[in-house]
């Protein structure tokens, strides 16, 4: 992102982390430890990437730049109960409406996946 007077860096954990939040605000979404819900992610065979401070990266949250607009994929757990399509649209609101208002980026798409369901507020079973 260019200004007049220099340009503003930011992260992509920044962004990653904003947008956990947004997602985990949001009613219906189970809250989940990362460590299960990598599990249910990450690719049969596959280790996840080391982030740069040499811890795995096992968000729920995956953040791509195309030029200067954003797209977003979350990985959500849902309660049992709950209306699956308006908790994946509160959250595709949540996170667009978070991001924008906090850094300014316009956020291009968002893309819920549901890939649980759970009876508690917790996703992690063991």
């Amino acid at each position: 992102m260019k200004k007049q007077n220099g340009s503003l860096q930011i992260s992509k954990y920044v962004i990653m982390k904003i947008a956990e939040l947004a997602a985990a605000e949001t009613n219906g979404v189970a809250l989940f430890r990362k460590n299960r819900l990598a599990r249910i992610i990450k690719p049969r065979g596959n280790t996840p990437k080391l982030a740069g401070n040499g811890l795995r990266s096992l968000s729920p949250v995956k953040v791509t730049l195309n030029g200067e607009a954003l797209t977003i994929d979350v990985y959500i757990i849902v309660k049992r109960g709950a209306n699956a399509y308006n908790i994946a649209t509160a959250v595709q609101e949540n996170i667009k409406s978070g991001l924008q208002d906090s850094i300014g980026l316009p956020v291009s798409k968002v893309n819920v996946r549901i890939v649980g369901v759970t009876s508690g507020d917790t996703a992690d079973n063991g």
